[in-house]
């Protein structure tokens, strides 16, 4: 059973009015799918695709339902804490099935057929994201061993900030999430994106009843979370996602998901008057790619943003070097051992290091 401890640090910072600073609003995307759902095999690459498209502009969960329950994910969530349950009858009067795709907890869109879903498209996050938004927040991790000290804080940037009607609501999602084996013998997917894996706070969220900040106030929740130990959850792959919801309107007021591996994140929304180009995840620490190496397969993600790659053992050899125009590049060649991938455009460039095994 998993036992959550609070602590609260409440931090008051005193500005005037004048000094009010907006930030960004960040869409918060989640989607019911199911690896056996014919529909979602369909539109799942075309979600993706339109994620992939604005990597750092979103905040996204994607449940896998019980509709067809040998789903893994499905088998693992349920064992665990249910989420996918209880955030489909939360929004049970929109989730007519799977797959289904709600944008800020009102935007629901139902493929009822195979068809490209053009409802759920580029646009649909541009016109959210970027919103001016008093509030700010912010995911600090530290880890300890196996136990993440999870800081996330509120900070209000405007008239004062009443938390009554609203929830703070904190998961843990793995992206991406690989089987050697597609789990599906009718669809062959072996990749899925933004998997939930639990809800660190009550799947009902945390009340913000007492919560008033004034312009400029901040609050600080410290949240000790263990990792997991299952096999079936690749822990570097974990993201840490943040968000204030109301359970009455399902108005999402912001949300926020990590930019490195939970335990590891340092992010924040950004301000309106940054530069969307200052990170990936609004974190100036943060990269705009990530890679992930498994089963003699590299996966880029957010590849779009460079136009070559180049891969180099640990004596500086070049092994490869090409132009990059697909997220998965096949290493089934090489040996077994450690390895750099560095990504570069005419400006920039990042490196990553994997181990083969």
């Amino acid at each position: 059973m998993k036992v959550v401890y609070i602590y609260f640090i409440l931090i008051l910072f005193n500005f005037y009015a004048a000094n009010a600073q907006i930030y960004k609003k960040m869409p918060l995307i989640e989607v019911f799918t199911n690896v056996h759902c014919g529909n979602c095999y369909a539109s799942e690459p075309y979600i993706d695709d339109v994620l992939e498209a604005r990597i750092g502009k979103f905040t996204c969960i994607k449940y896998h339902s019980m509709n067809y329950p040998t789903d893994p994910m499905y088998i693992y969530d349920a064992a665990l804490d249910n989420c996918q349950s209880a955030r489909g009858s939360f929004y049970s009067s929109i989730v007519a099935g799977t797959p289904t795709a709600i944008v800020d907890g009102n935007m629901s869109t139902y493929y009822t057929t195979s068809t490209i879903p053009i409802s759920f498209n580029n646009a649909v996050i541009d016109d959210i994201y970027g919103d001016p938004c008093a509030i700010q927040l912010k995911i600090k991790e530290t880890l300890y061993g196996t136990t993440d000290s999870i800081k996330v804080t509120i900070t209000n940037s405007g008239s004062t900030f009443v938390g009554t009607g609203l929830n703070l609501y904190i998961a843990v999602i793995e992206h991406p999430v690989y089987f050697a084996t597609p789990p599906s013998s009718i669809y062959p997917m072996s990749s899925y994106s933004y998997v939930v894996r639990e809800f660190i706070s009550p799947i009902a969220g945390y009340a913000l009843s007492a919560l008033v900040l004034a312009d400029g106030d901040s609050y600080t929740f410290t949240i000790p979370y263990t990792l997991p130990s299952s096999t079936s959850v690749v822990n570097a792959n974990l993201r840490t996602i943040v968000f204030i919801q109301s359970p009455i309107t399902k108005n999402v007021v912001q949300s926020l998901m990590g930019n490195s591996s939970t335990g590891t994140a340092d992010v924040r929304n950004l301000l309106l008057t940054e530069s969307d180009t200052l990170t990936t995840l609004n974190n100036e620490t943060s990269q705009f790619s990530s890679v992930s190496y498994f089963n003699n397969q590299l996966f880029i993600f957010g590849y779009e943003a460079f136009d070559n790659i180049q891969l180099i053992d640990i004596n500086g050899k070049i092994l490869i070097n090409e132009k990059i125009i697909k997220n998965v590049l096949n290493l089934n060649t090489l040996s077994k051992g450690t390895y750099l991938v560095q990504l570069k455009n005419n400006i920039k460039f990042e490196t990553h290091k994997i181990l083969i095994y």
